[in-house]
């Protein structure tokens, strides 16, 4: 995920080291300073601190925590302009998959 992140949108070191570090923290910290997803509660999304550009975009990450496991899984990263907000999913993941 976050060498696909990287190749698209190119972030400075400085911002790629924020969003490392962040995403490092997380496996610690996991839900501090994100929102729980209200579809699906083990997803969390959430503005990585420090990634806010001068053109108004922040980088913005979405995971799913698996606590048992004590796993993160990053799902998105990207750099999202204001205002963020929370959608409907495209596909319900719960629907089973009809072939």
């Amino acid at each position: 995920m976050v060498a696909a992140w990287v190749s698209i949108d190119r972030p400075s070191r400085e911002v790629f080291d924020l969003v490392t570090n962040w995403l490092l923290d997380r496996l610690d910290t996991p839900h501090d300073g994100v929102q729980r997803d209200e579809h699906r509660p083990d997803l969390f999304q959430g503005r990585i601190p420090g990634t806010d550009t001068k053109d108004g975009r922040v980088v913005y990450c979405t995971y799913e925590i698996r606590e048992f496991d004590r796993l993160i899984i990053c799902h998105n990263l990207a750099y999202l302009a204001e205002p963020i907000t929370a959608g409907e999913p495209l596909i319900d993941p719960d629907e089973d998959d009809e072939d």
